[in-house]
């Protein structure tokens, strides 16, 4: 592939020895630049940024480097503009007793009724160190009526993973089991910019992790103060 566009990318990359951060220059070069300088007023919420590239790898259309900055603090969700971590939890097969679990982040609780209430759940997943405070759950009760599950606080500062569940104590019914899914349009990556602190990755040095999951095709953009978002994107 030809390539011709030149990119001047400088960042802290931490010493070998984990000792300080050693200053560092140097040049990506692709064949698409995209720069941006978006103004948004004050309250904005889910506002739509065109821009889009591929996953790393190199190939056509692949991000190769990016750099994003705001003067204020900025949320930024790809690729969905749902409520971030909200998550249905129903009963299928129409059991009539025993129990279940669920699990977070290598938790799991102590066995939940067949036919628990959002309470019973809600008291449950807050047991869990993983979760704490940081869940609130409304509807049920179950079988008959899915609970939702909304989470909050530190949770939300980037996607929340769907709770895992274990159905084999639920009994009766014809095979009973647990259902768990993410409300519409769930994004793929939930990044929070601080106010003038870039988030800067690019591919060669393989120091840092790209913080993107894959290729995105959109990115909705919300911010409590007006602020100007500044963005550099490299693909090769």
């Amino acid at each position: 592939m030809s390539t011709g566009i030149s990119y001047r990318v400088s960042q802290s990359v931490v010493s070998s020895d984990n000792s300080a951060p050693l200053s560092q220059s140097y040049y990506e070069v692709g064949t698409v630049s995209t720069n941006f300088s978006e103004v948004y007023a004050a309250g904005g919420s889910l506002q739509l940024l065109s821009v889009s590239w591929g996953a790393p790898g190199q190939g056509s259309g692949d991000l190769q480097a990016i750099e994003l900055v705001a003067n204020q603090p900025v949320t930024i969700q790809t690729n969905g503009n749902g409520t971030i971590g909200v998550q249905s939890l129903s009963i299928t097969g129409s059991p009539t007793g025993g129990t279940f679990t669920l699990g977070f982040q290598g938790q799991i609780t102590a066995g939940i009724a067949w036919n628990a209430s959002a309470a019973a759940v809600q008291s449950a997943l807050r047991a869990l160190s993983t979760i704490g405070s940081n869940v609130t759950c409304t509807g049920g009760a179950l079988p008959g009526t899915a609970v939702t599950c909304t989470f909050s606080g530190s949770l939300v500062a980037k996607t929340v993973p769907l709770l895992t569940f274990n159905a084999s104590g639920l009994t009766g019914g014809s095979g009973p089991t647990v259902v768990v899914a993410n409300a519409l349009y769930t994004p793929q990556d939930v990044i929070v910019l601080q106010a003038n602190i870039p988030l800067l990755w690019s591919i060669t040095p393989g120091y840092f992790a790209c913080p993107f999951l894959g290729a995105v095709t959109s990115m909705f953009v919300s911010n409590t103060n007006a602020c100007t978002l500044n963005g550099r994107i490299l693909t090769y």
